[in-house]
Order: C-alpha cells, then sequence, then structure tokens
C-alpha cells in the first residue's frame, strides 16, 4: 500500500507486482534449495536507486514508519491516503507517553525490535512554559543501526514538520535538540531498525533468525 502511495499512483497495489518482476529468479536444475536472488528487497534497492534523486532503502524505511503515524483515526489524507476507514485499529501503538512534566525519562521499549521494524514515544506538550526546547539522546545495541525522526504534531493531529537526529555509519548512539515547540500537542519520536551495519550485506528478509535489537530513549527538558 505505502509502496505505491510513495512510488507509483496510488492505491490498488501496482509497484509490488512490477518488483516482483524485476525479481524473477533461475533456480539452476538439481538445485536442492531454492535461489532467490534477487529478490523483491533487491529490486526495490535498485529502484530506488535509480530515482532522481535517489532514495536509500533506509530512507523509505523511516519515510514509512513516520507515515503509519497517520493512519486509521489519526489519517490526515496526506502521509496514508483513504486510511481513515481503518478507524481505531490502524492507529499504531506508542511504546511510551511521556508528559512533559515528567522530564527528564530514560525509557526503552517492552521488546526489542526486528530489523526494519518500528519503535514510537509521544512527548505531549501539555503544560510546557513558551520557549520550551527539548533535547533527545537515543542509544541501541550493536550491531545494528537506529534511524530516528523527531515529528513536531499540532493540536489537530497533523504534522507540524519533523526533523533527523542523524547518526554515524556504525554508530550505537545518536542526539539532538528540538526547538520551535510553541503551541504544539506533542512531538512523535520514530525509530527503525535498519538491520545490519555491514554495507555489503545489507538486511535481506530471506538471512533468518532475525536479530532484534533493543535501545535507551533520553529526553530532557532545557530551560
Amino acid at each position: 500500500w505505502y509502496l505505491d502511495v510513495a512510488l507509483g499512483v496510488g492505491w490498488p497495489a501496482r509497484v509490488p507486482f512490477a518488483l516482483a518482476e524485476i525479481a524473477a529468479q533461475r533456480t539452476p536444475t538439481g538445485t536442492f534449495r531454492w535461489r532467490n536472488e534477487p529478490d523483491v528487497f533487491d529490486a526495490l534497492r535498485g529502484t530506488l536507486k535509480a530515482r532522481k534523486p535517489p532514495l536509500s532503502i533506509d530512507d523509505l524505511w523511516l519515510e514509512f514508519a513516520t507515515a503509519r503515524l497517520f493512519m486509521g483515526a489519526r489519517d490526515d489524507g496526506l502521509h496514508f491516503p483513504e486510511s481513515a476507514f481503518l478507524g481505531s485499529f490502524g492507529r499504531i501503538r506508542f511504546e511510551w507517553s511521556l508528559p512533559y512534566v515528567s522530564l527528564p525519562r530514560r525509557v526503552s521499549p517492552d521488546r526489542p525490535i526486528d530489523p526494519s521494524g518500528a519503535t514510537y514515544v509521544w512527548i505531549d506538550l501539555s503544560g510546557a512554559p513558551r520557549g520550551t526546547r527539548l533535547a533527545f539522546r537515543a542509544e541501541w545495541e550493536p550491531p545494528v543501526l537506529f534511524r530516528w525522526a523527531l515529528v513536531r504534531i499540532r493540536s489537530d493531529g497533523s504534522e507540524a514538520s519533523r526533523v533527523l537526529i542523524v547518526a554515524q555509519q556504525k554508530a550505537t548512539s545518536a542526539e539532538r535538540n528540538l526547538e520551535d515547540l510553541d503551541g504544539l500537542a506533542g512531538v512523535a519520536v520514530v525509530g527503525v531498525n535498519i538491520g545490519d551495519l555491514r554495507l555489503d550485506e545489507p538486511f535481506d528478509p530471506d538471512e533468518a533468525p532475525y536479530e532484534p535489537h533493543a535501545y535507551v530513549l533520553t529526553v530532557a527538558a532545557l530551560h
């Protein structure tokens, strides 16, 4: 669904079928195991690289995870159009909802996050004074890399803007301060486990079992 929203011309699905055609395999006769190479992930990486400007699959995971904030009852007509019919069933689950008055806080997810999986934390800005700034620090387990976005949410539930918490390759932590929070309902922290750090062996769903990993998120108010 999202691939057609982001890369195609909308629903019904066309992009997934096109990727399946691009990823046609040829398993040699007599081979005991089916050779699933190239797979749909390989086709997707190549398709994204050919775009102008090119887009990495890691960027796509983060964009997808952010768009999921606005599914179902939170549908704003922009990120995941026509998903309002899902209602509360389509809403993502926040790991934590942190009131501003409770900061600083240091939290972890209930369960570790699988590769390509997303995690969400809500910062409720009710009661925050004007000029409030927030400091974020994310730490996670090696050998994977997490990508993070801080999404400013207006009182009507729409996205005001977002910034990235940028981490260097092979890093296991990243931090960012966030300003311009006056009049907002809150900040949604979006994190994605993009898989192994090795550039020569990116995450492949054929390689099981997966390695879920946890993180620690620290949020503090700056005055």
